[in-house]
């Protein structure tokens, strides 16, 4: 296992089928179940860590996530939310699920959290994934991906402490989905200008 104490620490292709559910961010290894059960990065209570990612092409509406995750004690809550960036570091949350223990206690398992909210992730905008101990009483893990690619995380190591970037290390296993927004076709388009030039000309033949 992992720890780190104080805590240390892609790009979406987005597809262009409007309606359809998409991978915004996938961070699991290759192999596998795509993690390692035994390492995580451990967080104390007032301890965080983050993963950020781009939307790289339309807006998506915000379906869930699939995350690795690891608990130290039964009665542990682990907040894990979506947030905005804030110039390179986690902003504000946009939502935030609430995970309790359903696993073998100090082995990361996946869990799937679905959106309630469905908020809009816009084109061309950063945010980032975080997890947290609910309370004074919680504490747990981050699974890590089982192939060794790295990443650059964001993590706070204390109360009141802001937030830290590292980069180069194990990437925390996480996917995120999205269903991307219904956007005009091409020949859609060309048929909405076409009227609308046909609309132009009848008002001024009149």
């Amino acid at each position: 296992m992992k720890v780190f104490k104080p805590l240390f620490l892609s790009l979406i292709v987005g597809s262009a089928m409007a309606g359809q559910a998409d991978v915004l961010l996938n961070t699991y290894g290759t192999t596998g179940p795509g993690y390692d059960p035994g390492s995580y990065y451990f967080v104390d209570p007032n301890q965080s860590i983050g993963r950020g990612f781009l939307v790289g092409f339309g807006n998506y509406t915000f379906t869930g996530i699939d995350i690795a995750l690891a608990f130290s004690t039964s009665t542990s809550v682990l907040n894990v939310s979506i947030c905005s960036d804030n110039s390179g570091v986690p902003g504000a949350a946009i939502e935030t699920f609430a995970v309790s223990n359903a696993g073998t206690l100090g082995t990361a398992s996946r869990y799937t959290l679905n959106s309630v909210l469905h908020p809009t992730l816009a084109m061309g905008s950063s945010y980032f994934i975080t997890m947290a101990p609910a309370d004074a009483n919680s504490s747990g893990g981050w699974g890590l991906t089982n192939d060794g690619h790295t990443a650059t995380l964001a993590y706070t190591s204390g109360p009141g402490g802001g937030w830290n970037t590292a980069s180069g290390i194990t990437d925390g296993a996480v996917t995120v989905f999205g269903d991307l927004q219904t956007v005009p076709e091409p020949t859609s388009m060309a048929v909405l200008g076409l009227g609308a030039l046909a609309l132009v000309r009848r008002r001024k033949g009149k």
